[in-house]
């Protein structure tokens, strides 16, 4: 995944569903069932998610080991870099824009029945859930959620 100088962020995969997701997400029960813009979209939103929580100065949601545990919460020190105003500000924004995105989804979304779009997404992109068991009107919700944050991160496929 990379950035263009348009601003657009493009995703380099050759097909167009994405056989795989990073071992840390919980997409990886819905492998082959989503569209590469839609697996970059739901990276790019836990990596601002993420962000946002960094420079608002809480932990991080799950450390991936007990020793970052023990470092996140200050046992052996915390990290204590202070961010620059303007970066901090660019970070809430966007993750705020993120968020109205997600949320904005939920008033359209295509199954009637299930979960929001919105707790869908940020559920599975910041919180390693699983979805392999979830119902059809679950992962249509969850589709129309990455599809909104598709569009507002300007996601494309690379033709090359």
């Amino acid at each position: 995944m990379s950035i263009s100088a348009a601003g657009n962020w493009t995703s380099t995969g050759a097909s167009a569903v994405c056989p795989c997701w990073c071992p840390s997400s919980g997409l990886n029960g819905f492998a082959g069932n989503i569209a590469a813009e839609q697996l970059a979209a739901a990276e790019l939103y836990g990596e601002l998610m993420a962000r946002n929580r960094g420079v608002m100065g809480l932990p991080r949601i799950h450390p991936h080991s007990a020793a970052g545990l023990v470092l996140d919460e200050g046992i052996f020190g915390q990290n204590t870099s202070v961010h620059e105003p303007e970066f901090v500000e660019r970070v809430r924004r966007r993750a705020a824009a993120a968020i109205l995105m997600v949320r904005t989804s939920d008033g359209d979304a295509p199954a009637s029945t299930g979960r929001k779009p919105s707790a869908l997404v940020h559920v599975v992109a910041c919180y390693d859930t699983d979805a392999a068991a979830w119902s059809r009107a679950d992962l249509r919700n969850l589709c129309h959620g990455l599809d909104a944050l598709v569009g507002l991160f300007r996601v494309r496929r690379d033709s090359s």
